[in-house]
């Protein structure tokens, strides 16, 4: 609007009332103040958009974690089990006929532990509060256990081989307890947080939701992608490295959100059914070594119960795996319940052999059983090992993005107290010119002197 026109006389007389006193410093003023509350505006939506994600990214990734540490705490005892049944293994076999690898099996399982135990502070300084009150001590005190158990386990092994049945059977009694002692405290501890990841994923979000691109769209991602025709301005502030890491890193909590309702379930109940399986093999054989002596005679019947508790498992098991839809994945399920069962009538059939023949005709048997076993538990190993395998890439990634999204905020809000703060200093100089410009009351005409 040319200044000359708000001037312009009206019939001969200049205008009157507020257009008067307005400058081309007042229009240039409003027009600054309504652009700042505009960007105001906006800046608070973004900041209350950003907030909610990093809240959400944040979850996202305790969830992860939470889940991530009880699996790594199943694993735990899947290596507790693993150095019981080796070392049954070769209370059994005497270290016969080429059977004599129960040793170093049973060393592996105890270096897994170890290594497994000292990841996990690790993992729990990660979730609120470094994770459930007592779990660091309870922790602590595994370490001297596992080396104690361990040694009573190699002690019971030569007893067998050294002394007979009798005497072993003596340190079979205590080996046996202190492992369904470990066994329980861990139990325990993983489900404190499963408890906690179930009732964070309730209801569990359908699998057709699932992300499945590596990298989101940026038009389509949540965030500073959002709305679609600010995603680049969003790339430039965050710059295009750090953008997509954050992409990337949102996709990857996303995922672990998406697996909480359903390969997350997978993977725990793929880990219930490895612990049925080395339930089996572990009671097969500990029966097979004590022959049913002294008490030890429920090798049959713990056996049968970790069978039942697999065929339980598998139904939904393998719904699951139909859900996600890998072919693979399907196969390999559909299975599972003949290798369980081919399995199991094996074990006992060993069991028996050693009952009746002793090591020779049992020893013949117990290297297919084993096999049998191992083969299986690989068999479950892909249903879990994606999701225990979480690297430090995708640790750094995640954080690198959280880093982002906080620097992201701060800005943010660092520029939205300085518009604010300059569209008041605008605003009061404004109507301080105004009020400065504005005519004062009119005189009263002088009289005249006569």
């Amino acid at each position: 609007m040319p200044i000359s026109w708000i001037h312009r006389p009206k019939n001969g007389h200049p205008r009157n009332g507020w257009l008067d006193r307005l400058r081309w410093t007042h229009l240039t003023a409003g027009i600054i103040i309504a652009l700042l509350a505009i960007s105001l505006i906006f800046i608070a939506a973004n900041i209350a958009d950003l907030q909610a994600n990093l809240d959400k990214f944040r979850q996202l990734h305790q969830l992860r974690s939470t889940l991530e540490v009880s699996l790594q705490i199943r694993e735990l005892q899947k290596s507790v089990t693993h150095i019981q049944q080796w070392f049954t293994d070769l209370a059994a076999t005497n270290g016969l006929d080429g059977l004599d690898e129960g040793r170093a099996k049973a060393q592996e399982g105890h270096d897994t532990f170890r290594r497994r135990l000292a990841s996990l502070p690790r993992l729990l300084a990660k979730l609120p509060g470094g994770g459930e009150t007592g779990v660091g001590k309870q922790l602590e005190e595994l370490a001297p256990r596992i080396d104690h158990f361990h040694a009573l386990g190699a002690r019971m092994a030569r007893a067998y081989r050294e002394s007979g049945t009798l005497q072993g059977n003596l340190i079979m009694k205590e080996f046996d307890a202190e492992a369904e002692a470990i066994d329980a405290t861990l139990a325990t501890m993983a489900t404190t947080f499963e408890k906690a990841f179930n009732k964070a994923t309730q209801p569990h979000p359908p699998a057709e939701s699932f992300p499945t691109a590596s990298r989101p769209d940026p038009a389509k991602a949540p965030g500073p992608a959002s709305p679609p025709s600010l995603a680049r301005a969003w790339s430039l502030l965050l710059g295009r490295d750090a953008y997509y890491s954050y992409l990337d890193a949102l996709a990857q909590a996303l995922r672990t959100g998406g697996e909480s309702g359903l390969e997350s379930a997978l993977a725990l109940e793929a880990q219930e059914m490895q612990e049925a399986v080395l339930g089996i093999w572990q009671w097969l054989t500990d029966i097979s070594v004590t022959r049913g002596r002294d008490g030890l005679d429920a090798g049959f019947t713990r056996a049968a119960y970790h069978r039942d508790q697999f065929l339980r498992i598998l139904p939904g098991f393998r719904e699951k795996v139909h859900q996600v839809g890998r072919q693979d994945w399907i196969d390999t399920a559909e299975g599972l319940e003949t290798s369980l069962i081919d399995l199991h009538r094996l074990g006992e059939e060993m069991a028996r052999a050693y009952i009746t023949g002793g090591t020779a005709r049992g020893n013949p048997i117990m290297k297919r059983f084993d096999d049998a076993c191992e083969h299986l538990i690989g068999l479950l190993g892909p249903f879990t090992v994606r999701l225990l395998e979480q690297s430090d890439r995708e640790d750094f990634q995640m954080e690198l993005a959280r880093e982002n999204l906080t620097e992201v905020l701060i800005m943010l809000r660092t520029a939205f107290l300085a518009g604010a703060l300059l569209a008041l200093i605008l605003g009061a100089m404004s109507l301080r010119s105004l009020a400065v410009s504005a005519p004062g009351p009119a005189r009263p005409a002088a009289r005249s002197r006569k």
